[in-house]
């Protein structure tokens, strides 16, 4: 009984020593640095240092930018400032040059109206001086409404200066043809300065 046992004990002895020695064998795989759980721990540890240098890397360049690049964005708030100032102030000057410009334009309606409407009634005297004579029309326009005038002499040449009616002399009458005649000439003068 004692050899059977101690056979059996002798089979079991061998199964755990060969069991023990495919477990050493995969112990020392997974421990190999080459290509074993070592090999991955290291390229991990080695994966998680370039991993920092590179991160501290990014941080410091970051940095850099943010440093360089606050100055402009002050820069840029400044002159958004600075333009939108400009241009209230552009809005403004426009506003007056506008006020001004359309005070302009009715000081000179009002200017120039008289002198119109007298250039008008000279037309119209001219008219009928030459009607009364007999003689040839001397192509003056009919008269226009003053509105239609002053647009036509604002096209043309700045106004002109305002119109001294001749004063009588107390020397002694000319003759009646020859104040006539001295009224045609001076009525066509006038017209073509008003022309012009």
């Amino acid at each position: 009984m004692s050899l059977v046992t101690d056979i059996l004990l002798l089979f079991a002895s061998s199964g755990a020593l060969f069991y023990c020695l495919i477990l050493n064998r995969r112990l020392r795989a997974l421990q190999s640095t080459n290509n074993g759980l070592g090999a991955a721990i290291a390229s991990l540890t080695r994966s998680v240092r370039e991993t920092k240098a590179s991160l501290s890397e990014t941080t410091s360049m970051a940095d850099e930018v943010v440093e360089r690049i606050q100055p402009l964005i002050e820069d840029a708030k400044s002159a958004s400032e600075n333009l939108e100032g400009l241009i209230e102030r552009q809005v403004e000057t426009g506003d007056k040059v506008m006020a001004a410009t359309e005070k302009a334009g009715s000081d000179l309606m009002d200017r120039l109206a008289p002198l119109i409407d007298q250039a008008h009634d000279i037309a119209d005297a001219l008219e009928r001086h030459n009607k009364a004579h007999g003689a040839k029309r001397t192509g003056a326009k009919p008269a226009k409404p003053v509105k239609e005038d002053l647009a036509d002499a604002m096209a043309a040449e700045p106004a002109p200066a305002p119109i001294i009616e001749p004063q009588a002399e107390d020397v002694g009458e000319p003759a009646p043809e020859a104040v006539a005649e001295e009224e045609e000439e001076d009525s066509r003068f006038r017209l073509a300065r008003l022309k012009r």
